[in-house]
């Protein structure tokens, strides 16, 4: 590797023509051909390392030039210390006990966001993924609260949860509206059936007493067959599958913020437990 190369790149961007012509400075007796050879072959194995990217026509070093200032390491360690947040943003877990750690996360969580509004390609697909989620829950909510009335309005007492009761002859679970839910979002048609005295969809019990047959039966297929309801759970299902989308975009783009954190490149911008050193924006 051709340390007038590296040198080069960690001082300012360069374009091919220029860093060509480096080469031929230093490398006087070398035919032009031979040089531009291996010049390919040197930036392609710093590419593939992932210390230089290209923008334009020109080639930068993976830890930009405006980052190496007198505050570089104050800058970099406070970013180091936001990596967890960064990390949970990405996907990962942090499963504490004590009430101030989930304080201090929370806190690192909102500092955190100051600085990825310098990164719009994650933080805007992070935003709308969360307005997305938002309005799923809201939707999920509303089908089920009208559900629920339906059920309690066709059934009224004999709906339950009580383990007691549900040995008695005549009951309806509450899982009826998840249960419609499901199905609708399957695109199956589960059979319905009495096994001994219990009214049972696929293999999941909805009520007791055969009595209750007909009615349960009907009631199914109705709410089952509702096109309301069909649109409302296809749209919600259409959200869920664009903010997951979301999701593993803002992810992959957070995992690589993390791994420019790790190779020296600290966040830009300030945020309110910021060291004063983080006095400009960091272009």
């Amino acid at each position: 590797m051709n340390k007038q190369l590296i040198d080069a790149l960690k001082s300012e961007p360069y374009s091919k023509k220029e860093l060509l012509e480096i080469y031929q400075e230093f490398f006087p007796s070398k035919s032009k051909d031979t040089l531009r050879k291996r010049l390919e072959r040197d930036l392609s194995k710093l590419d593939y390392l992932g210390l230089i990217e290209e923008r334009g026509d020109k080639y930068f070093w993976y830890i930009y030039i405006n980052f190496l200032d007198e505050n570089y390491e104050v800058k970099l360690g406070h970013s180091n210390k936001l990596i967890p947040a960064l990390r949970r943003i990405a996907g990962e877990k942090y499963y504490g006990e004590e009430d101030n750690i989930w304080k201090i996360l929370r806190i690192n969580d909102e500092c955190l966001e100051s600085h990825l509004m310098a990164y719009p390609e994650i933080y805007e697909d992070l935003q709308e993924y969360r307005k997305l989620k938002h309005k799923v829950e809201q939707d999920k909510k509303q089908l089920m609260t009208q559900l629920n009335g339906k059920v309690k309005k066709a059934f009224g007492e004999k709906i339950t949860e009580d383990l007691k009761t549900l040995y008695s002859k005549s009951y309806v679970r509450k899982n009826i509206p998840s249960l419609i839910y499901r199905i609708i979002a399957s695109k199956s048609s589960p059979p319905i059936r009495v096994e001994r005295e219990e009214i049972v969809v696929g293999d999941v019990v909805v009520a007791g007493g055969s009595h209750l047959f007909d009615e349960i039966r009907e009631f199914l297929l109705r709410e089952i067959g509702d096109e309301s309801n069909i649109s409302t759970i296809y749209q919600i299902e259409k959200m869920e599958e664009e903010a997951l989308n979301l999701q593993k975009r803002y992810q992959k783009r957070t995992l690589e913020l993390i791994m420019k954190i790790n190779s020296g490149e600290p966040l830009k911008v300030k945020c309110n437990t910021c060291p004063e050193v983080y006095d400009l924006p960091v272009n």
